[in-house]
């Protein structure tokens, strides 16, 4: 207001990836080219000029009408933000899901190598179970609160229960059941846990509630039984991160879709 900046403070830094921490937002700055997700600003950088930033954790940033300042120790990095600047749709809409999708889908988990929703060995898989006896018992709020218990599971920046719950809520979104009460349900669930998981991951969970998912995941999901190309780009996001989604997309269409 009244041209005072936004101010935040840089929350991380790893490869190719400056996050920015706000009051009520996060905001990732990545290199051109990287997938794009519903907190992203793609610079005009590579990877090895990203990383060449002198930039250290919990150094002040503000944001004003048209550029971002990032205050470093040495140094003041100024990044320009043109009323052009291009952005995707982050939403999405309904669209007819065919078995060849899925078996799609099915083929790029199996031949990973990655061993999809690997950490289910971890403690995941009776919540699993747990959550299909009750959808099949038509106890959908048991079913929910079941699910939601992977919130936060696995390592890494995004663990893969989250993934997974991304994957979930977006096929839910995408084959029209998102109002149904599980789905109502869920998402509520996973709104009073966020407490449970990291913050940037806590940030595309809270994108996913919003219906808003990544660049990638839009791609997928608009190409429908066109989509093994798309599915297969999956494999390049993050260490499990783009399988363990399509594994939550796969559940769905197993345990709903039917």
């Amino acid at each position: 207001e009244h041209g005072s900046p936004y101010r935040g403070r840089v929350h991380s830094v790893y490869r190719h990836t400056i996050n920015l921490q706000f009051p009520d937002a996060l905001l990732a700055l990545q290199c051109a080219d990287s997938p794009l997700s519903p907190i992203s600003l793609s610079l005009p950088l590579n990877g090895s000029q990203m990383d060449a930033l002198s930039v250290t954790q919990n150094a002040p940033c503000f944001v004003y009408p048209d550029h971002i300042e990032i205050h470093c120790k040495d140094s003041l990095i100024l990044i320009h933000v043109e009323n052009a600047t291009a952005h995707y749709s982050a939403s999405i809409s309904h669209v007819a899901i065919g078995s060849t999708f899925r078996d799609c889908i099915d083929k790029v988990i199996q031949e990973s190598g990655k061993s999809g929703f690997a950490f289910i060995l971890q403690g995941a898989r009776k919540y699993i179970q747990e959550t299909e006896e009750f959808l099949q018992n038509e106890e959908p709020e048991k079913a929910a609160i079941s699910l939601g218990r992977i919130l936060g599971l696995g390592t890494g920046l995004t663990p893969s229960g989250d993934d997974f719950l991304c994957g979930v809520l977006a096929m839910l979104q995408t084959t029209g059941q998102d109002k149904i009460p599980f789905t109502r349900m869920l998402h509520r669930r996973i709104q009073q846990n966020l407490f449970a998981t990291n913050d940037i991951s806590g940030e595309f969970l809270q994108s996913a509630l919003r219906g808003e998912y990544s660049e990638p995941a839009i791609h997928l999901l608009q190409a429908a039984d066109r989509g093994i190309g798309y599915a297969k780009s999956f494999l390049h996001i993050g260490h499990s991160s783009g399988i363990d989604t399509l594994c939550g997309m796969l559940w769905v269409l197993d345990n709903f879709a039917r």
